[in-house]
């Protein structure tokens, strides 16, 4: 005889839920594409931060890496060792630094980064603009990382106040300009 415990993901999944909800949900982001997983697992380890005091630092990213390693895990999403390696760096990337632009911030021989788009990323080493192989993986994803910016800095953008200037925590500065002064 098979008992409730028989049907979760050998402990690896949420309490009182079975494997064929985790397929479920699974099936359903997988619908939806490559960007509603990672928004999905960006949720699931944001949300295991409102358990951690301080809000900052290794232990917060940490606790969101074991979360999002766990739903990873609960949905049974098929990925390689690399591949697992990536989302993890992905999803904490969005969260914790500077999302597909966090390689090129690192990079000491940048001075400027310029995104036009989700999928034009430029930068300057001294020498003219060029472009990178950087992207966002979407229009929201883009503005999601010019919300979560600027609203670290205290400052908003949208239609209405289209511009946004500021100093970023690494003494960065972020220039927003969106439409309709952008264009579309």
């Amino acid at each position: 005889h098979r008992d409730a415990d028989d049907r979760t993901l050998g402990g690896r999944g949420r309490p009182g839920e079975t494997t064929a909800e985790g397929s479920a949900a699974l099936s359903l982001i997988q619908e939806a594409g490559f960007d509603e997983l990672i928004w999905h697992l960006v949720d699931v380890g944001v949300g295991a931060l409102f358990g951690v005091a301080d809000g900052k630092g290794t232990e917060d990213e940490a606790a969101f890496r074991a979360a999002v390693a766990g739903e990873i895990d609960w949905l049974n999403v098929p990925l390689s060792p690399a591949e697992f390696s990536d989302v993890l760096d992905i999803c904490a990337d969005d969260v914790f630094r500077f999302g597909p632009l966090t390689q090129l911030m690192l990079d000491p021989q940048i001075t400027d980064i310029v995104v036009n788009g989700p999928d034009e990323v430029r930068v300057d080493r001294g020498g003219g603009l060029d472009l990178t192989s950087a992207v966002f993986r979407s229009h929201q994803h883009l503005y999601a990382f010019i919300v979560r910016h600027l609203g670290r800095i205290g400052k908003t953008v949208n239609r209405a106040q289209p511009t946004a200037d500021g100093d970023l925590p690494d003494g960065s500065r972020l220039h927003v300009v969106v439409p309709p002064v952008s264009g579309e």
